[in-house]
């Protein structure tokens, strides 16, 4: 990352109009991206390059060779994926060339990703704003000093980057869930034994450790996927062992390795656990030896006969006596 930021930055000095607008948008390009989007698309503009010195014979090396290649699979994904909506054999190479795949699945996710944003977030108009000024200075590109330039464009940079901060904030809602969550863990270390098994909402995948410092039933991330860590066949059956608890088929989920099969499981897996009883929770007691369940009151559909042991604005503790 910091050989192609210095790269696009050389370039700005470049004696070339369309080399700079192409560096100066490269560079202010994640601002046009919600936090965690792969920047696919930009990627693919960089190694673009690729393609004028292989045709020109100035490289025809392995890597040179392996980069093409490897952008011709994404494109021609992508051109299958928008015309064809094709899906299950985008993912036939990904026992050939687990790259490609990655590629691919990261391509779907940028998509889905920019079109959430075109419809819902005003960050691309910041984004588009800085472009603009940029083409201005570009225009007077002949007027300006190098270094007017310079500062110009680093004015632009850092009024996108100011943008995005501030629309991608976390608003009030969801601080105060984090705080109410952490007074839960603050409450669990004061007042429970440090052996005390608590079951947390398997679909809050992080954070339970950090304050309470102490110990889970797990998630479902955890579960289906935590033996890969260690590549460990009984940490793989006790996942799957505590998967099943929730009674819930996990080949339906199976049929096509895309990522939005996960988030369905996941739904799936939170709307059990609030939908089961205190015979659920006591037989899971009895079999695990879990005291607690942590439970968000706003998804609580019913009430429960078990001792609330400590409640916030936003979670229940229920204790098995």
């Amino acid at each position: 990352m910091i050989y192609v930021v210095n790269g696009l930055w050389t370039e700005l000095e470049s004696g070339s109009l369309w080399r700079k607008i192409a560096a100066s948008v490269l560079l202010i390009s994640p601002f046009s991206f919600i936090p965690g989007a792969f920047p696919l698309v930009p990627s693919l503009f960089l190694s673009a390059a690729v393609f004028p010195a292989l045709l020109t014979d100035r490289a025809r090396g392995i890597r040179d060779l392996s980069v093409a290649g490897f952008y011709a699979g994404i494109v021609i994904l992508l051109i299958s994926y928008v015309v064809f909506r094709i899906e299950n054999y985008a993912y036939i190479p990904s026992y050939i060339l687990t790259g490609v795949s990655i590629g691919y699945s990261s391509l779907r996710q940028y998509i889905g990703d920019y079109a959430a944003t075109v419809r819902s977030i005003p960050i691309l108009l910041i984004f588009h704003l800085g472009i603009l000024l940029i083409l201005v200075l570009m225009s007077l590109d002949k007027l300006l000093s190098r270094r007017i330039f310079v500062t110009g464009f680093l004015v632009v940079f850092a009024l996108t980057a100011i943008g995005w901060l501030h629309y991608f904030r976390s608003d009030k809602d969801y601080l105060a869930l984090a705080r109410s969550y952490k007074q839960v863990q603050m409450w669990a270390k004061e007042h429970t034994n440090g052996s005390d098994l608590f079951m947390v909402d398997p679909t809050i995948y992080y954070g339970w450790r950090d304050y309470s410092q102490r110990s889970s039933f797990g998630d479902l991330r955890s579960w289906l996927f935590n033996w890969a860590n260690s590549n460990n066949a009984q940490t793989y059956q006790e996942g799957l062992k505590r998967f099943r608890e929730f009674s819930i088929p996990l080949n339906p989920y199976l049929e096509t390795p895309r990522i939005e099969k996960f988030a369905n499981l996941s739904q799936a897996i939170q709307t059990r656990y609030y939908d089961a009883g205190d015979d659920w929770r006591m037989e899971l007691s009895r079999r695990y030896g879990v005291h607690y369940f942590v439970l968000m009151k706003s998804k609580m559909k019913e009430g429960s006969d078990l001792t609330v042991s400590y409640e916030n604005r936003h979670f229940a503790v229920l204790s098995i006596d």
